[in-house]
């Protein structure tokens, strides 16, 4: 696991190349390269977006299950061996 700030995540995206980012901010860094992104809403009333493989979801207020749900999906996604990207 890694964090940043937001103004310098596109370098740690680069250099990490995780299959998963959690972000207050939408993939600008690498459209279509990651497995995941979930793009958390810093505001409770707006909803938070994830992506998987390309599926786009959008679900208002998620809470940590939820979050850590997505986590296991994607692992299990990673474990398969099937191509990566589409986020």
């Amino acid at each position: 696991m890694q964090a940043c700030r937001l103004d310098v995540i596109g370098e740690q995206v680069k250099s990490f190349d995780p299959h998963l980012v959690v972000s207050s901010g939408p993939n600008t860094v690498d459209p279509g390269g990651r497995a995941a992104w979930y793009e958390l809403s810093p505001e409770p009333s707006e909803p938070s977006e994830t992506c998987l493989q390309g599926r786009r979801s959008r679900r208002p207020n998620p809470r940590l299950e939820e979050l850590l749900s997505f986590i296991d999906e994607v692992e299990a996604l990673v474990r398969s061996g099937d191509e990566l990207g589409g986020c």
